[in-house]
Parts: structure tokens; sequence; C-alpha cells
């Protein structure tokens, strides 16, 4: 995790970022706990992406990537019906800007395989990876059974 993302700056850059109205409506949905999985990475470009699930009305893929040059900026992206960024994205921000004040955050390291990250992005959401293998073949049996 860098030490130079001040989180104070990277608050205030999320509400300028998405305006106070979603900031406001991200802010419930993170008081709410509506952040369900998520870890962070660290870019080598000093920028920092957040990925996670957030539960709306349905559970949302959503991405934040903070930029900490010239003051700071958040992009989010989210599968939500929302064009612009949205309260989901705010939520995701926020928690991952809580974890860094507490020390919690929950970083991928970026020299990992891609199959050791996707296993730990899996362990990370709990997903017990040493049954996944046969629950995957018990699954494709089961929707090839009912193709035929």
């Amino acid at each position: 995790m860098r030490t130079g993302h001040d989180t104070e700056t990277m608050r205030e850059a999320l509400q300028h970022s998405v305006g106070s109205k979603i900031y406001a409506r991200g802010l419930e949905y993170y008081r709410h706990g509506n952040v369900r999985s998520w870890n962070a990475t660290d870019e080598p470009d000093g920028s920092c992406t957040v990925v996670g699930s957030v539960r709306g009305t349905y559970p949302y893929h959503t991405e934040a990537t903070y930029y900490p040059e010239d003051g700071g900026f958040w992009d989010i992206e989210c599968d939500c019906p929302y064009d612009d960024a949205c309260k989901h994205g705010v939520a995701l921000a926020l928690t991952y800007i809580h974890s860094r004040e507490s020390g919690t955050v929950q970083e991928v390291p970026t020299h990992l395989s891609d199959r050791e990250h996707v296993l730990q992005a899996l362990r990370t959401a709990g997903i017990d990876t040493d049954a996944l293998p046969q629950h995957l073949h018990q699954r494709f049996r089961a929707d090839t059974a009912d193709l035929l």
C-alpha cells in the first residue's frame, strides 16, 4: 500500500469528482455496508485501482481508480444502469479510504501471476478455492446435461 495517498485528499477528490448528491447517496450505501467484496491494487503510475461488488438493486461490479496528480481525481466505472459516476463507486471508494485509515487494506500484490491473482481474489471473496475444481466440474456437467 502506498503511503503517499492522503485519505482526506482522497475523500475531497471523490466528492469533487462525483458531486455532492451522488457522494451523499454513496455515503449512505457505504454506511449500510453495501460493499460486499473488494480488493485494491497500486498501479505503477502511482494510481490505485479498487475493484469490488456493491449491492444495489443487484450486485454490481464496480471499479474506482484514484489518480493522485493535481489534487486527486477518481474515475468510477460500474455496470449499473446509471451513466455517470454512481453511488456504488462512491461506496466502494469510501470503503477503501476507510480501510486505509484503519490499516486494513485488502491489497492484491501486483507481482502475482494471473492464476494466483484470480485465486487470491476468490479467497478474498470467501470462496473455497480447494473445492472450486470439483464444483466447476459438477456445474459444467449439470449445464451440459440440460443441453442434451
